[in-house]
This record gives C-alpha cells, sequence and structure tokens, in this order.
C-alpha cells in the first residue's frame, strides 16, 4: 500500500504548479483554479470543455501590462492623438450632436438593407466630421459618400455653398483655369464657361480626406471641359488628390479636378427622393423642401413601378453645365465652313429633363438591364439601387430617407469593354505595296520630252517679261518721285 502525501510533497507539488514558462504566461495552478471555478458555476464536465476552458486561460483570460520603463517616450507619440484634442473640442458644441446622431441613425438603416460600414467605422468618421464642424461652425454637413482608390480612399463631405468658402474657392478656381487653359491650347472643340459659384453643379462645396488621421482638404469647383471629359475616360484614383492623370483626351487638372467631376456627375445621376417632398422654385432650376409633404409608406417606396421616387438633381447637358450657354471661341479657329458650323450649333441650345421627373423614365441600360433596382428588409427599410453607378443608393424608412454612394467612381459599362475615343488626327494607313499600286511608268520619249521643254520654255519667258515691266515701271515711279 502506498505511502499518503505529506505535507511536505503538496507544498514541493503546488510549487512546481505555481511556476511560469515566461513573465507574461500563466502557471499551471492559475489554470487549474480557472477551471475549477468555472465548473462549479455549472458547466459539464467534459474533455473538450477542459481543452476550451486551458486554452482560453493560457491566452484571452489573463493580460499583463509591459515593464513602462521599456517604453521610449519618443516611440510614444501615435498620429491619432494629433486629432484627440480637436474631437475632445467638436463633442463640446451641441450642435453637432444632431449631425453625428443622423450618421449614426442612417447607417444603422443602412446596415439594415446590407450597406454601409462597421459601426467603429461609423464612429470613428462621426468624430472627423465633428472637427470639420468646429472649422466652419456655420455650416451644415452631410456624408455623401466613400469613393475606393487603390492606394487609398476618399470619404466625402457635402456641404452647401456659403461665404466663408469664398476665398478657399478663389485660389481653387485660379488653378483650374490654368489647367484648363493648358489643355484648351492642345485641344481643338469648343470649350464653355463655368457656372459660377453657388449655381448649378458649383452649387455645393465638398470636402475630402483618407482617413481619421489625415486633414480635410476642400475640392476645387468644376468645369465644363473637366466634365466634358470624365466622361470619354475610365481611369480608376489613386488616392493622391495632386496625382497627374494621364489620358487621352488630356484631362484639364489633377486626381483633384476628375474626383470633384465624378461626384458632379454621380451626384446628378443619382440623387432621388420620394414623390412630392421637394417641389421647384419659382425659376423652375432648384428643388426646395415642400412643408406640405406626406411621407409615403415603405410598401408604396418599394413600389416595383418606381413612379414615388424622382430626380431631385440638375440633369447635366452635353456641353457639361446644367444650364446652357454659348460656347467660347476658341484661339485657334478655322474659318469658312466650319465657323459657319459653329454658329448653327451656338443657336441649338441643349435642354434636358425638367426637375423631379420619376427615375421610371430614365433609360435602361444597352443590355436591357433596368436603370434602377428596389428592394425592401424585413423590417420595412427600402433600398434603391442605381445599375448605371454602381454604389450610388438611396435608403429610406416611414420617418426618414437619404442617398450615399460606396464604390469605385466609375460608371457601369454594361457588360463591354471600355472603348477609348478614336485619336486625333488619324493613323496613316499602312503603304500599299501591291504589283498594281506599285506598277512602273514607262519613261517618255524624245519628241515627248522636246514639248515639254518647249512648252515650259514659253512659259518661263512670259514670266520673265511681267517681271521685267513690273521692275520698269517700279524704277519710273522712283524716277518720278526723285524728280518731285
Amino acid at each position: 500500500m502506498n505511502e499518503p502525501f505529506g505535507y511536505d510533497t503538496l507544498v514541493w507539488a503546488k510549487s512546481i504548479l505555481v511556476s511560469r514558462l515566461s513573465n507574461n504566461s500563466l502557471s499551471q495552478y492559475d489554470v487549474l483554479l480557472n477551471i475549477i471555478k468555472n465548473l462549479l458555476k455549472g458547466h459539464p464536465f467534459d474533455e473538450n470543455y477542459l481543452y476550451a476552458q486551458s486554452h482560453n486561460s493560457l491566452t484571452f483570460d489573463n493580460t499583463y501590462l509591459c515593464n513602462f520603463e521599456d517604453v521610449q517616450p519618443e516611440n510614444a507619440t501615435l498620429t491619432v492623438f494629433g486629432c484627440l484634442s480637436k474631437i475632445i473640442k467638436a463633442n463640446k458644441s451641441p450642435a453637432l450632436s444632431n449631425v453625428m446622431n443622423n450618421l449614426m441613425i442612417n447607417f444603422r438603416d443602412a446596415a439594415d438593407v446590407g450597406v454601409g460600414f462597421s459601426e467603429v467605422e461609423v464612429f470613428d468618421f462621426s468624430q472627423k466630421m465633428a472637427s470639420l464642424a468646429v472649422k466652419f461652425p456655420n455650416s451644415s454637413f452631410t456624408f455623401w459618400g466613400k469613393i475606393f482608390g487603390k492606394v487609398s480612399n476618399y470619404f466625402i463631405v457635402e456641404t452647401n455653398f456659403a461665404n466663408e468658402f469664398v476665398r478657399i474657392a478663389e485660389n481653387a478656381i485660379s488653378t483650374t483655369n490654368d489647367a484648363t487653359s493648358q489643355i484648351r491650347s492642345q485641344n481643338t472643340r469648343p470649350s464653355f464657361p463655368p457656372e459660377i459659384p453657388g449655381e448649378g453643379l458649383n452649387s455645393k462645396i465638398y470636402f475630402v480626406c483618407n482617413g481619421i488621421e489625415s486633414e480635410w482638404v476642400m475640392l476645387p469647383h468644376v468645369t465644363p471641359d473637366q466634365i466634358r471629359c470624365s466622361r470619354q475616360t475610365c481611369v480608376l484614383l489613386s488616392g493622391n488628390l495632386e496625382n497627374n492623370i494621364n489620358t487621352y483626351p488630356p484631362f484639364p487638372g489633377k486626381e483633384k479636378h476628375l474626383l470633384r467631376a465624378q461626384i458632379a456627375r454621380i451626384s446628378a445621376a443619382t440623387h432621388i427622393s420620394p414623390a412630392d417632398f421637394f417641389q421647384p422654385n419659382e425659376d423652375g432650376e432648384e428643388a426646395i423642401a415642400n412643408p406640405e409633404y406626406e411621407p409615403l409608406s415603405p410598401s408604396e417606396l418599394a413600389d416595383s413601378s418606381l413612379e414615388n421616387w424622382v430626380h431631385h438633381s440638375m440633369f447635366i447637358l452635353p456641353q457639361g453645365r446644367t444650364k446652357s450657354a454659348p460656347a467660347l471661341k476658341p484661339e485657334s479657329s478655322s474659318h469658312g465652313e466650319d465657323e459657319e458650323e459653329d454658329e448653327e450649333e451656338e443657336e441649338e441650345e441643349e435642354v434636358g429633363p425638367p426637375l423631379l421627373h420619376p427615375i421610371a423614365e430614365d433609360d435602361d441600360l444597352d443590355d436591357g438591364t433596368p436603370a434602377w433596382c428596389v428592394k425592401q428588409s424585413p423590417n420595412g427599410t427600402v433600398l434603391v439601387s442605381s445599375n448605371y453607378w454602381p454604389g450610388a443608393y438611396a435608403i429610406a424608412t416611414e420617418e426618414r430617407w437619404w442617398n450615399v454612394y460606396i464604390g469605385w467612381g466609375q460608371k457601369q459599362l454594361s457588360g463591354e469593354a471600355y472603348r477609348p475615343i478614336n485619336l486625333h488626327p488619324p493613323v496613316a494607313d499602312q503603304f500599299d505595296d501591291s504589283e498594281e499600286a506599285c506598277r512602273e511608268v514607262d519613261d517618255p520619249s524624245h519628241e515627248e520630252e522636246e514639248a515639254w521643254l518647249a512648252a515650259h520654255a514659253e512659259l518661263n519667258a512670259d514670266v520673265a517679261d511681267d517681271e521685267n515691266g513690273d521692275g520698269s515701271e517700279e524704277s519710273e515711279e522712283e524716277d518720278d518721285e526723285d524728280d518731285r
């Protein structure tokens, strides 16, 4: 019969169990103690549970702080801490609570239909918007969307044009005009004047950033040349606003100008609202809120006919403006028939569809796909998505609605490969070296050569006589002048 364990044996065994393999690991005694505690709480006793508890105890249950003496002060500075003071200052402003609360509520509705960001990203971005609102306290900001880039992404915020943006906008306009003039000198197409700040495509101001650690940058105003050129190119953004755009036809500006042009195109094509929520103003050129609006039910908003959704943004004309304007005369304009054709084009005024027209009237894609599709979640949230611009959504409930874009900033190609425009001037054809094209001409005979020389000799003599006659007349005039 074995001798029972004594007190010394128990102390020796416990000392072994208490010992740790390293400074940051748990002892075997602590692991067994945690397992017994969980068993006493009523958990079943099996091998799988013991293994799971021992694994969790060794990895997740306990965390040891590192030695603060090992941390160097110069290595402890993080970029995110630079935004901390701005965020704390922004949270003290009561005017920002509604903006951040609305953003959280909107993304909660978006998550109900499978669109949006994570809660952590939404919270971080709401704090980032708060820092922007502190800088411009007299403006209200709305989250426009997120455009993906090859290196970094763009988070975009929209606000109405105000006087506090005039000075910043003037600097942006001068830079844009310089870039446009350089491209315009290389382009023979007629150019159109840009819309003034506060009207048309420039009625909104947009700020972008690459993340919570980056600064807000105000985008410049857009020009018709940039709109028209962006329609003819297909470029993925990189995430660097100062990146050069190498395309044909040459784009008049940098990536920030291309980003602004894509934002204008997406907004004009995909910003929609429930019917009767807006009404046109006296001029019929701007949508204003309708005070007598009665909210539509989710079933009405989810109707497949799409008659209860309308466009509340102005249509962009082919010339790159929302209002037709006469073309500017190019510096190197040709004469004759070309000038007459330009005058005829100037006389024809471009007209787009009326404001607040139903989205059901939009044309289908080339492959027959409808321009819009609608679905409804079990909770009643309605999602209307654009097939022309993948990533453009309108999300609505019975109490609220909003527009958001999350995508690559590219228009749908209808399943076909991108086809660039024809190069100008056209490429020369290859030389035809067939026998018919390269047939050698027979040499002229002696009689033909003599006749040719005689004919040209008479012509040369007539030309010489004319020159001598002119010279004699000039000399006579000079003599008369000398006599005077």
